[in-house]
């Protein structure tokens, strides 16, 4: 996977076309946000740290420093150039579905969020609402989240019924959750 160095001028105007227009009005750049942890983790490619990856600025800033910038770039870029940039989008989805993993000021002008993978804890029960609501104060309406957990501790502390209910009525109070 080629992450894309959205403060080049270049790469802004990344055509999505098709892959826009043949799909339900939504999009969800994941991609916007790579992890990086509390560990300098290894990527996929074998020589290259997380850390490591640089912006265009002749190496100046490392990518985790930009990451949230790089997702609100794109998320704006899938709007303006992948729905009101093609006659065809604009036509079928006038109000586009966007959400992404990380985001900048402004990112509620070209989509939502969700606030990432989580665990089955009670811990990150109250980290989702937390969360949210943080989010909807900073400006930014459509907010969601995973509801039950998502992450290798769940196989150590799967979630339980009762945990389970309490999430799914934790979500029923959020603009948007999904089981993962």
């Amino acid at each position: 996977f080629v992450w894309q160095d959205m403060t080049v001028p270049a790469m802004m105007p990344h055509k999505l076309g098709d892959a826009v227009n043949t799909r339900p009005p939504g999009d969800w750049p994941n991609a916007g946000d790579p992890s990086n942890g509390r560990y300098n983790w290894k990527s996929y490619h074998p020589q290259v740290l997380v850390t490591d990856m640089r912006y265009e600025d002749h190496g100046r800033e490392p990518f985790v420093t930009q990451r949230n910038l790089h997702a609100y770039t794109l998320c704006e870029s899938t709007r303006k150039e992948g729905i009101v940039g093609n006659a065809d989008s604009l036509t079928k989805f006038r109000r586009s579905y966007i959400i992404s993993r990380g985001g900048y000021i402004g990112n509620q002008h070209f989509g939502g969020m969700w606030v990432g993978d989580n665990s089955s804890t009670e811990d990150y029960l109250a980290m989702m609402i937390i969360n949210v609501i943080n989010m909807n104060m900073s400006g930014v309406p459509l907010v969601g989240s995973d509801i039950g957990g998502f992450t290798e501790h769940d196989k150590r502390n799967p979630c339980t019924p009762d945990l389970m209910m309490r999430f799914v009525q934790a979500g029923c109070l959020l603009p948007w959750f999904r089981n993962h």
